[in-house]
């Protein structure tokens, strides 16, 4: 029998309005000024205090993420290398542009664009190679059973590789290129606005700004481990590599510890049936629709869709529960400087900057904090005792699987180090989905820029009062 969509409590009239209510309540004053965006699809950290470098590298990499201007999004799926940095770098090297247009000599800007041309076209092919030598060292390691965290037999099997030589030359060339750039740039310019731009490129560029992060469990360094402190990261090669990724600095805040441990925000809320949300989040985001996006989706097999049904119209109260909600902080202060969203070049030069700040811009929403939630759990109470087999269905092998606010139960996998056990329990009459100690990121706490869509309209007024004035 195929496995098909099953229409499960269609006369509940739970939205996801009463999810984001939940969601909302728990932030407090933290959403008071800001919008809060819904994850489609809540995906697990795999985070542990065994294992903290490794894990500080997973949730920097959430925290530099764009964000799409919808009250709900996938981006993390659909889209994973949308990275804030990669925008944010773009933005300031558009305004650099336009700063040095009006700031150098014509035979100076040709040169620039001449090394930092070749300097692009030098990192793309670095980072087909690394990522190539990334996949072979990995296929070597399994292959010949070395830890992949093994740098003494790391560094033995990249030294035979064509491919290191072939970056050492081409990294080679591009310091040569950079250390040119930098002696044409470098000078003290009039205009505080134009300098303003110039410094904060340097910061993002400057190796303070990165550091490297382990791409494997820490453990899988052996005594390496030992020595993994920030200082150990800082003063690594400033550049990716098989063992370690080269990444802006995104910190977070509480600790992991508390992240995996911690009770901050826990919680116990019902949606009754027919229930009215206290909040609506396309009322707070002023859009239309949640972009597709139902809160319960569940599939079984066909011959089980009847007795599914008949189950799940008894339901009569659902309890939402979380082990903690928290916010955790981002900081990007390392490379990032939110003062640029407002400078004077922007607004005369439109058509240059909507696509970063315009209403479908990639920087027009930025993210302050992750929303996490921790042993997140859902109870059904139904009139009546749960019939069918809903352990045996959401077992590992089994055919069902369901998901509810973005958690997925079931569909035939199986656990791992990043996604634990779940449970699954009938207790008469209630039906109890347990997500175990997993911790998902559910959402974003976003701020939005303003300053370039006001400014916009101001030149527009300003512009019809002339002409009609």
């Amino acid at each position: 029998m195929a496995i098909t969509e099953v229409d499960v409590l269609t006369d509940y009239g739970i939205t996801l309005d009463h999810f984001y209510s939940i969601v909302k309540k728990g932030m407090g004053q933290l959403a008071a000024n800001s919008y809060l965006q819904i994850q489609a699809t809540a995906v697990p950290f795999d985070i542990s205090k065994e294992y903290i470098y490794y894990s500080l590298g997973n949730i920097g990499q959430y925290g530099d993420m764009t964000i799409a201007p919808l009250p709900v999004s996938n981006l993390l799926l659909t889209n994973p290398l949308a990275l804030l940095s990669v925008e944010y770098y773009a933005f300031i090297s558009e305004l650099l542009a336009l700063v040095e247009i009006k700031e150098l000599d014509p035979a100076t800007l040709v040169l620039i664009d001449k090394y930092t041309t070749a300097n692009t076209n030098l990192q793309s092919h670095i980072n087909i190679l690394r990522q190539r030598l990334y996949l072979n060292w990995q296929i070597f390691a399994d292959s010949t059973m070395t830890p992949k965290g093994d740098l003494v037999a790391l560094q033995h099997w990249l030294d035979g590789q064509p491919d290191s030589t072939e970056i050492y030359s081409s990294e080679k060339t591009m310091h040569r290129n950079q250390a040119l750039i930098e002696g044409l740039r470098i000078r003290q310019y009039p205009d505080p606005s134009h300098q303003q731009v110039v410094d904060a490129f340097a910061k993002f560029c400057s190796p303070a700004s990165r550091t490297r992060y382990p791409r494997y469990d820490d453990r899988m360094y052996m005594e390496e481990q030992a020595k993994f402190n920030p200082v150990y990261f800082a003063r690594l090669a400033d550049n990716d590599s098989s063992a370690f990724a080269n990444r802006q600095i995104t910190r977070v805040l509480p600790t992991i510890d508390t992240i995996s441990t911690g009770q901050t925000g826990q919680f116990t809320d019902a949606v009754s049936k027919l229930s009215q949300a206290n909040s609506s989040i396309t009322t707070d985001w002023n859009a239309s629709g949640s972009g597709g996006w139902g809160p319960i989706s569940f599939k079984a097999n066909a011959s089980s869709h009847q007795a599914i049904k008949d189950d799940f119209k008894h339901t009569q109260s659902i309890t939402v529960a979380a082990k903690s909600l928290q916010a955790l902080q981002l900081d990007m202060s390392a490379w990032f400087t939110a003062s640029l969203f407002t400078h004077p070049l922007l607004a005369p030069n439109r058509r240059v900057f909507e696509r970063f700040l315009g209403l479908k811009g990639t920087l027009r929403y930025l993210p302050t904090h992750l929303i996490v939630a921790r042993g997140f759990r859902l109870e059904f109470h139904s009139q009546q005792d749960w019939a069918h087999d809903y352990k045996s269905d959401f077992s590992v092998g089994g055919s069902a699987s369901a998901t509810f606010f973005g958690i997925g139960w079931g569909g035939g996998g199986s656990y791992s180090k990043s996604v634990h056990e779940q449970q699954v329990e009938q207790r008469g009459h209630d039906l109890v989905l347990d997500d175990g100690e997993n911790i998902r990121l559910i959402g974003y706490n976003v701020v939005e820029n303003v300053g370039f869509l006001n400014a916009v309209e101001a030149l527009t007024r300003d512009a019809v009062g002339r002409a009609f004035g």
